[in-house]
């Protein structure tokens, strides 16, 4: 596998993202709580920008009607 350096540490704050060209493909770069995740810039479903998504963590039902965020895992929402 071959490494490629699409940012530094400090480039990229907290909740912030960003976009990097690799080899010709754009890849969306996210910090999230200070780990670092990388993605194919394109949803599988149907080819939206992930760049442009939104990091959200996933809802828990507490009674019907009732819900709050979860702690983790942290998801990536397509922007569509």
């Amino acid at each position: 596998m071959t490494r490629h350096i699409g940012a530094t540490v400090g480039e990229i704050a907290p909740g912030a993202s960003k976009l990097v060209t690799v080899r010709g493909r754009e890849i969306a770069v996210f910090n999230v709580g200070g780990n670092y995740f990388a993605f194919f810039n394109r949803c599988p479903h149907a080819g939206a920008s992930l760049f442009h998504g939104t990091v959200t963590r996933p809802a828990e039902v507490t009674d019907p009607g009732q819900y709050k965020l979860g702690a983790d895992p942290p998801m990536l929402r397509c922007p569509w």
